[in-house]
């Protein structure tokens, strides 16, 4: 960093006068260059005592005072800085000037745009090339309310380098898809980008169970949430038709924006859909909201913004591969401060949860679901909190904490340990983050916590759950099931579930020196060096039980095995549930 030696200070009598926009524009022109020099000194001295961003601001000043001048911040307009650190000039202009000397300092002006300090900051933007996106959603919000008002992106200091700006520019003055074709002119989901020898297939109706794709489940729900919320705006980058918004586009042509595969403007454009008061739900497979973690982080959750967004394909997808699987998506989010994430355990919570997030104005939100059919609805016992209790036996000596779709196979977990004397509450929290307050109630009551997840269990929700144990002064042991660290190749979905199930078997209870064959191992089977495996085992189904409805004997491993420790891959599972018919049989979650 450079120190540049300050001036004395000087009088600048134009610049104490201009206390606001409209003492700018009621300056004559001819003495708007003394005021630029004015500006100029007085950054020079300001900003070499306290420190911060001297030259790009220098660069801006003239720049700046025309915009002022040209557009009214106090009747509408909007001006937004891609680069956050080229405002002090807008922050001089604006009525900041005498909190200079506390520039970046605690409690003083904030070295970015800053919407606590003035109604005319927008955005607290302080990462380059995101103003086009803020730009395109605003105004798109504008267009759509009628409001009145011109927003203008400042795009400068090298922000065009950065390829989200490029995507903007492209979102911004592209559309040119199927030109001189009238039917992919007029096709809104995507110009017949692509084309099948059939027409599309009509999304079904609804039935009684719930029953279908968990896709078309959520894209019956979106409409219905469409039709009774005028806000309700949809966003999506080039999969228009995989994430099920089709429909809402073709019913709320005007309400429905894809912004091509430019996943980060998407984000970024549906902040500024929040800022013009409208709710954007952004729809992305979860492997590729990674491809905007910034975006949500800074953009939306930074300001609080009430953006939902649903993740399609979350867990293990299956034939293609590593890229595709979603398991990384609730480890990212779990970082990001009020942010709201739920699990849906079935159809019948997907519509619930997804209403709940639409009528979430306080920050962002994100509903996740897997691939492929949905279960049987699981309803719940009774709610503590937030908290669905599926099942309790009345011996709290394990709490199996289900996130969302595992829910149903954990039941059957449940029976199963029920029948060697092991007594089972299932919980299904429902917003997985932040956690409910009740969990560590119940944690507090019970031996043994042990969660399962179809994500990543490094840094994933289970992880979550144990730090807010240890906040709480929980010190019930705690184990978490979910996906390795790890690339996990292609293949279908069910062999890929269950070769991760067979790697779980061969590994976890050799290792166990407890299990034994008692029909009954109660109590002593809960001590933490044996308990964990045991029960652990059941959950994923990874001891087949012998005849007598015992688990397999358990010793040292061969010699061979002793260094193999392959980490566990629990997804979800959609085996169907039933209280009245619950065998002794283990379900394992890992199945398809």
């Amino acid at each position: 960093m450079t120190t540049v030696v300050s001036p004395p200070p000087t009088a600048r009598p134009m610049l104490e006068t201009v206390d606001g926009p409209a003492a700018l524009r009621a300056l004559a022109p001819a003495r708007l260059p003394a005021l630029a020099a004015e500006i100029r000194a007085f950054l020079v001295e300001k900003v070499s005592a306290a420190g911060g961003h001297l030259g790009p601001n220098l660069g801006v000043v003239e720049l700046t005072m025309a915009l002022h001048r040209v557009f009214d911040v106090t009747a509408g307009d909007v001006l937004l800085f891609d680069t956050g650190h080229q405002a002090y000039v807008h922050k001089l202009l604006t009525g900041r000037r005498d909190r200079f000397d506390v520039l970046r300092q605690e409690g003083g002006l904030s070295g970015y745009p800053s919407r606590g300090e003035s109604a005319h900051d927008w955005i607290e933007n302080s990462h380059a090339s995101t103003a086009l996106s803020y730009a395109d959603g605003l105004a798109k919000a504008r267009g759509l309310s009628g409001e009145a008002g011109t927003v203008v992106a400042v795009v400068g200091d090298g922000a065009l380098t950065g390829g989200m700006a490029w995507e903007a520019l492209n979102n911004l003055g592209a559309g040119g898809r199927g030109r001189g074709y009238g039917p992919a002119e007029t096709d809104q989901a995507d110009r017949l980008h692509a084309v099948s020898p059939a027409p599309p297939a009509q999304v079904p109706a609804p039935t009684g169970s719930g029953r279908g794709s968990w896709t078309s489940l959520f894209s019956r729900a979106v409409l219905e949430l469409g039709e009774q919320h005028d806000e309700v705006v949809a966003v999506t980058a080039a999969m228009s038709g995989p994430t099920g918004l089709a429909p809402f586009a073709e019913k709320f042509p005007r309400r429905f924006f894809d912004v091509g595969i430019a996943e980060q403007h998407a984000v970024t454009s549906a902040a500024g859909l929040a800022m013009g008061g409208l709710h954007p739900v952004v729809a992305v497979y979860a492997t590729f909201l990674n491809r905007a973690f910034d975006q949500v982080l800074m953009d939306v959750a930074l300001h609080r913004l009430p953006v939902t967004f649903v993740l399609d394909r979350a867990g293990i997808t299956g034939p293609d591969g590593p890229s595709h699987h979603g398991m990384w998506d609730a480890s990212l989010l779990s970082l990001v401060p009020g942010l709201r994430l739920a699990l849906p355990r079935d159809g019948a919570r997907l519509r619930e949860l997804l209403a709940e997030a639409v009528a979430c104005a306080s920050g962002p939100t994100a509903p996740r679901f897997p691939k492929g059919a949905v279960a049987q609805d699981v309803p719940a016992l009774r709610t503590q909190g937030t908290v669905d209790v599926l099942a309790e036996s009345g011996i709290r000596d394990v709490l199996l904490v289900a996130y969302g779709p595992p829910a149903a196979a954990c039941l059957e977990a449940a029976a199963a340990l029920a029948a060697r004397g092991i007594g089972v509450t299932v919980v299904d929290p429902r917003w997985a983050l932040p956690v409910s307050a009740a969990l560590a109630d119940l944690a507090a009551r019970h031996r043994l916590v042990v969660t399962a997840e179809d994500s990543s269990r490094t840094g994933g929700l289970g992880s979550v759950l144990a730090q807010d144990l240890a906040d709480h002064a929980v010190t019930t042991p705690l184990r978490t099931l979910g996906l390795p660290r790890a690339f996990i190749p292609h293949g279908e979905r069910g062999p890929l579930l269950a070769r991760a199930g067979a790697v779980r078997l061969a590994d976890r209870l050799r290792g166990s020196a407890c299990a034994g064959r008692r029909t009954r191992p109660t109590r002593p089977l809960l001590r933490r060096e044996c308990g964990m495996t045991a029960v652990e085992a059941m959950i994923t189904g990874s001891a087949p039980p012998d005849e007598h409805g015992t688990a397999a004997p358990c010793g040292p491993p061969p010699p061979q095995h002793r260094a193999v420790s392959p980490p566990p891959w629990p997804p979800a599972c959609r085996g169907q549930r039933n209280r009245a018919d619950m065998t002794a049989q283990p379900t394992p979650i890992l199945s398809a």
